[in-house]
């Protein structure tokens, strides 16, 4: 496939991701309001880089931004000079993860600013304060995803709040994102035990009534669990085939692997 055509491709994938998470969001005024614009300002970058890939010089419309990765040595001014600037040549959305801290809450203020993007924030329940939940719900374009793992955090989540559980603040953050109106999604770790949990209708139906709009499934490379590839292949199987069926039910909020949006 040519550089235009795998370009056109992935524009695809992210016209449609924006539609679904419009469509999701719907009950959320103020989100909606901001991804009606975005949408706007994302069919102009669409178009942005499919010129720049007819010329030869494919932009991929995301990035991933690991601030504690080989760049972590960059300030925040050099952060937000290069989300700027990755705005500028079409670029859409971007993966942001980082642990809390001064030059880290300066890099969410400036990027806050680039409207043109839509920031998805990996966090956990210790990066979110109220602060936080504050922040998010005046700047609509970064938003928070919560990074799930653990067979019994699902169970948590899927049989309701238990507060003497180590896995309450999880859910207590979840549901005050959703007293705020703060749209939140999550990145799920696919594993072995996990797989029959994570595409349940009653551990879905939870996190959506708790106000999460969007989940990803994530596939990581070298656990113990997938050195066994047989198991790994029929687990990815039974993923997409549960994935299928749910997507089919409208359930109300976008179910994506990441694998296959990026």
């Amino acid at each position: 496939m040519s550089s235009l055509g795998k370009a056109e491709n992935v524009d695809e994938r992210m016209e449609a991701f924006v539609q679904q998470l419009l469509q999701s969001t719907r009950s959320n005024l103020k989100t909606n309001m901001f991804l009606v614009r975005f949408a706007r300002s994302e069919k102009a970058a669409r178009e942005l880089r499919i010129e720049q890939a007819q010329s030869g010089h494919a932009v991929l419309p995301w990035l991933f931004a690991d601030l504690q990765g080989e760049r972590e040595n960059l300030s925040a001014q050099e952060w937000i000079r290069s989300f700027s600037d990755a705005a500028d040549t079409g670029v859409s959305f971007c993966v942001l993860k980082g642990t809390d801290s001064t030059k880290y809450q300066e890099i969410l203020r400036g990027a806050a600013k680039i409207r043109r993007i839509l920031f998805m924030l990996l966090t956990d329940e210790k990066q979110i304060s109220d602060q936080s939940m504050r922040f998010f719900e005046a700047n609509r374009n970064i938003i928070p995803f919560f990074t799930i793992e653990g067979v019994n955090l699902f169970r948590e989540i899927r049989s309701g709040l238990n507060v003497f559980s180590e896995y309450a603040p999880v859910v207590k953050k979840m549901e005050r994102c959703k007293d705020l109106s703060v749209i939140f999604g999550a990145f799920i770790t696919v594993s072995a035990e996990n797989v029959g949990e994570i595409v349940s209708k009653e551990f879905l139906n939870r996190l959506y009534d708790r106000g999460c709009r969007c989940v990803f499934y994530v596939t990581e490379s070298g656990k113990e669990e997938e050195v066994d590839n047989n198991r790994q292949q029929e687990n990815q199987r039974y993923l997409k085939k549960q994935l299928k069926q749910l997507k089919s039910q409208h359930m109300g909020m976008l179910l994506l692997e990441w694998a296959e949006f990026v």
